[in-house]
């Protein structure tokens, strides 16, 4: 309590998540797994320094492992406020009022690299016997992308209460509410690729064919709700109700 009658609340949270993976989900290296039969090798030869060129996909543990085909990295954020004031008004019986300010805020930023890997085919030359590994190039060309977004949302609402139970078991009740709500977004989305990959940042990706692309994203609503209730010792009972509307999707009269 501030004072007689009127209270404060105040409500922080926050919210923190890293997803780190490879440059392939999970539910693409498992398919490649099911398809790729048990007789094949994952390894040519059976030598772990050459990973196989396989016929129906690529090759799951080369997928598998960030050293080698790259990784996804999601990280998000959210942290949402809120602060409150009730205030029982003295000098009107039964009458409340409250106002309620949120500011909700998100973030996010995904970095997805794709790194460049060869796989091989062996063979044995039969004049020499010299043993024989073909490469293929998979992953080419490699890049560097990012997804950032942020966004603020802030919510306000004023809300007045009355209820009391007159002489002879009349009670009467009213709600009426003011509530605005305002968010924008930002959404930024940069592409790099390299020649030959060197150091996961955008600054070392060749200049000529970088790409920028974003938006914002802005909405805004507005909502007039009210209430009246009236029963008698709790029979004969009467509701009224009304609410209005505005979107920022409908123009100005509509």
């Amino acid at each position: 309590n501030i004072l007689e009658g009127l209270t404060a609340q105040i409500h922080v949270a926050g919210r923190a998540d890293k997803k780190d993976q490879t440059q392939h989900s999970y539910l693409d290296i498992y398919k490649q797994s099911m398809v790729t039969p048990p007789t094949l090798r994952i390894y040519a030869n059976d030598n772990p320094e050459y990973l196989a060129d396989l016929p129906f996909g690529p090759n799951p543990v080369a997928s598998s492992r960030q050293d080698v085909a790259g990784y996804d990295i999601q990280k998000m954020r959210n942290v949402p406020t809120m602060f409150s004031l009730n205030y029982r008004i003295p000098f009107v019986e039964g009458l409340q009022a409250k106002v309620q300010l949120g500011y909700d805020y998100r973030g996010s930023n995904v970095r997805i690299l794709r790194k460049s890997y060869y796989t091989y085919q062996y063979t044995r030359d039969e004049t020499t016997g010299k043993e024989v590994y073909s490469p293929r190039e998979k992953g080419d060309p490699p890049f560097l992308a990012q997804h950032i977004h942020d966004m603020d949302r802030l919510n306000i609402q004023a809300q007045l209460n009355y209820n009391r139970t007159f002489a002879g078991g009349h009670n009467v009740g009213a709600t009426f509410v003011f509530e605005r709500m305002e968010a924008t977004s930002n959404y930024t989305f940069p592409t790099g690729y390299y020649d030959i990959f060197t150091i996961d940042d955008l600054r070392y990706t060749r200049k000529s064919d970088q790409e920028v692309s974003g938006y914002t994203d802005e909405s805004a609503s507005l909502a007039y709700v009210g209430r009246l209730n009236y029963d008698f010792r709790g029979r004969y009972l009467l509701e009224a109700a009304f609410r209005y509307d505005g979107s920022y999707k409908y123009a100005p009269g509509n």
